[in-house]
């Protein structure tokens, strides 16, 4: 049995890697790991494949400031895992991921081309339909 537990103001997605780190080590990971959004977040996805074989399964975090930016939501995108790239809902391509620095953790951010999104599909995806 392997039990973690953090004090109430810590937020429940920095735990992860600390409950899939010693269950490697022990080899007892699982190939799937069952969670409620507040652990799920594309980060915490990629980086439990990636880094320990497993994968997370659970609704990712809904955004609460959706509704005061209409437009495209998350998940009217494609992720595509193996070539780093997103497609958006009117079928363009993002140029491949770039890895960074997010608050001193490595984070993974998409760009945009420097032209921008295409004229037709900025309204919507900036501002939402009008």
């Amino acid at each position: 049995m392997h039990v973690v537990t953090t004090p109430a103001p810590e937020q429940d997605v920095g735990v992860v890697d600390a409950i899939h780190t010693p269950l490697v080590g022990q080899r007892m990971a699982p190939a799937e790991h069952l969670l409620d959004s507040g652990y799920v977040t594309p980060e915490t996805v990629h980086r439990a494949s990636t880094t320990h074989g497993i994968t997370i399964v659970g609704p990712i975090r809904q955004d609460p400031r959706a509704v005061d930016r209409p437009g495209f939501a998350k998940e009217d995108f494609h992720v595509d895992w193996r070539t780093e790239t997103m497609t958006c809902p009117q079928g363009t391509v993002s140029p491949r991921w770039k890895p960074t620095l997010a608050d001193g953790k490595p984070a993974t951010v998409g760009v945009v081309p420097a032209g921008g999104l295409p004229r037709l599909h900025r309204p919507e995806a900036v501002h939402g339909k009008r």
